[in-house]
């Protein structure tokens, strides 16, 4: 190679004399830019090798009928070098069989200047340099639309067309084949707390593992956050999968570290046979889902596999989720108000605020259905930050309507009791709304708030810091101890229903209401009393001095928009009929 500047292309020009000797490159090829050697075509294929030239400047020898034989092995070896013709009196077929073998372009040797030879061959390269990266491109392009950019593992698309091949497979040799769902357990904490970038890092180490525990036949993929699909592809029984299930629930307890932090997991496992729990990818799909749902529900960190016998109660259960993921996108949630009115005035004097759900094809789901699932999947806590905010927003609304301002009562539900964003959550949703603290208040069942007293201690004291209130739900079924309830920082007890249904006519109700009140009273609390539903409660409750009670014989929970036929009155007669 010679000496020449750094920029200069570096440039291969080969050219016999018709017996083997080398002709000397012409004076058209001494530009400033290009950086020439001559060399034989067996030099030539040697420097290729070396990556010791950007262009190949092929000048023909018209005895010579091989030219596009080695403009074909150039272009195999280095692909990347374009290779530019130098012709003597080139005619139009052979010029058209050299191009198609892949030589880049054609120039007529006698009409060659300097600066034209200097810019064919520069646009010959940035052209090849730019299909390159075209081709690079575009082979990137067809990876992420079939492999995790994260794990490098096939994504939900692969999978699916994967699965497909197997089954169809497998239907034809009568074999069985296994499909298995991993979730990480409790993984959104570890991403809440430790960032994205270190959740990425366990989500790329774990699906290594996963990778490692299977056979090159088999399928692992990543399909959502923190789950990943396996295919076993031809298994003999159902032992197979229970065994490379436990691999994978012992492979994935061993800690993964990052950053020096060790992280230690769990992973609950569905696994579904084919044929036996479903004849295609989507029924095999459905099938797994509700074997993954029972693996979490039987306390994580285990496997289960379909059960045709449980598929209606876990498929109406795991659809039910699904459903309630879009129900606050979709607006299909709503909150209901019952008024809770003085024992003697009968002046609504608060409201508590009830969830509703509505679905455009399931109708109305009542609250003891949807509630449960909600707290087990953790959307409890999305929402009820909305049950929150949305109640501050409304009880505004009604003062700046002119009503007499009354305090909300929202219940929070065990899981979201103790979530750590709670308090940031009430204050931003009074401050959005401009609510006073004190309008608000916040429910705590008896046994929510028995379950780690401490925390219950520091939790009700940062609410009450805030300016709302507190009161202990379902007073009396639960196992506090009266030590207990002074410690608590609380405003109000709510006494249960049961005990108010059986009074005035069941002496140990009354027993239990009765000494409920006396004891509030000494320890300077509110009492309300909950399901008053005749107007004999009613009237027993006001003769003990019940500060407030609530119940149908007031009225049912009632939507928003009705509120102000209840609130305009502001007080019951002694008796009155129910508001529906």
């Amino acid at each position: 190679m010679s000496n020449r500047e750094r920029d200069a292309l570096r440039i291969l020009y080969i050219a016999t004399d018709g017996s083997e000797g080398l002709r000397p490159a012409p004076d058209a090829l001494a530009a400033p830019s290009l950086s020439i050697t001559t060399a034989s075509p067996g030099e030539s294929l040697d420097a290729l090798q070396r990556n010791a030239a950007d262009a190949v400047l092929l000048h023909l020898d018209p005895a010579a009928g091989n030219a596009a034989d080695f403009v074909a092995i150039v272009r195999g070896i280095a692909p990347d070098v374009p290779v530019v013709l130098l012709a003597d009196n080139p005619d139009a077929e052979t010029v058209g069989t050299l191009l198609a073998a892949g030589a880049a372009d054609c120039l007529r040797a006698g009409e060659c200047q300097p600066a034209l030879v200097a810019r064919v061959l520069e646009h010959a390269v940035e052209r090849r340099r730019l299909e390159g990266q075209l081709a690079q491109s575009r082979q990137t392009e067809e990876h992420l639309a079939y492999y995790d950019s994260l794990s490098g593992l096939p994504n939900r698309r692969l999978f699916f067309d994967r699965l497909d091949q197997v089954l169809s497979r497998a239907n034809r040799q009568e074999a069985v084949a296994g499909l298995m769902m991993v979730d990480l357990d409790g993984f959104k904490h570890i991403n809440k707390v430790f960032g994205l970038a270190t959740g990425d890092r366990i989500i790329t180490a774990v699906g290594e593992r996963l990778n490692g525990l299977v056979r090159q036949s088999d399928t692992v993929a990543r399909i959502g956050g923190d789950e990943f699909a396996i295919i076993l592809n031809t298994i003999r029984r159902s032992r197979d999968a229970a065994n490379v299930a436990r691999k994978i629930l012992e492979s994935i307890a061993e800690p993964v570290m990052v950053d020096g932090q060790e992280f230690t997991l769990t992973a609950s496992i569905g696994i579904a046979l084919f044929p036996e729990d479903g004849g295609s990818s989507e029924s095999l799909a459905k099938a797994v889902d509700i074997a993954l749902f029972r693996a979490k529900g039987q306390g994580r960190n285990n496997f289960q596999f379909y059960n045709l016998a449980l598929d209606a109660l876990t498929f109406e259960r795991l659809e039910m989720e699904q459903h309630l993921h879009r129900a606050l996108e979709n607006h299909e949630l709503s909150l209901q108000y019952q008024p809770i009115v003085a024992g003697k005035s009968r002046q609504v004097v608060a409201l508590e605020a009830l969830l509703r759900w509505k679905h455009p094809d399931l109708g109305e789901v009542p609250p003891h259905k949807f509630i449960p699932v909600a707290e087990e999947s953790g959307l409890i806590v999305p929402i009820g930050d909305w049950v929150i905010r949305t109640a501050c927003e409304q009880n505004k609304a009604l003062q700046k309507a002119g009503y007499e301002p009354v305090r909300v009562w929202v219940n929070l539900s065990a899981r979201q009791f103790r979530e750590k964003r709670l308090p940031v959550t009430i204050m931003k949703a009074l401050g959005e709304s401009e609510l006073d603290a004190r309008y608000l208040g916040l429910e705590i069942t008896e046994s929510n708030a028995m379950d780690d007293v401490e925390f219950t201690i520091k939790w009700l004291k940062i609410f009450k810091d805030l300016g709302v209130s507190i009161a202990i739900d379902d007073f009396g079924t639960g196992y506090s101890s009266l030590g207990y309830l002074k410690r608590f920082p609380l405003n109000t007890i709510k006494i249960d229903r049961s005990f108010v249904h059986g009074v005035p006519g069941s002496r140990d109700d009354i027993a239990i209401v009765s000494a409920i009140t006396a004891l509030s009273r000494k320890l300077d609390l509110n009492v309300i009393a909950e399901g008053v539903e005749t107007s004999e409660q009613a009237t027993y409750l006001s003769s003990i001095a019940c500060d407030a009670m609530q119940g149908f014989f007031f009225s049912r929970p009632v939507a928003f928009d009705a509120l102000s036929r209840l609130l305009v009155r502001r007080a019951f007669p002694a008796r009155v009929a129910a508001v529906s």
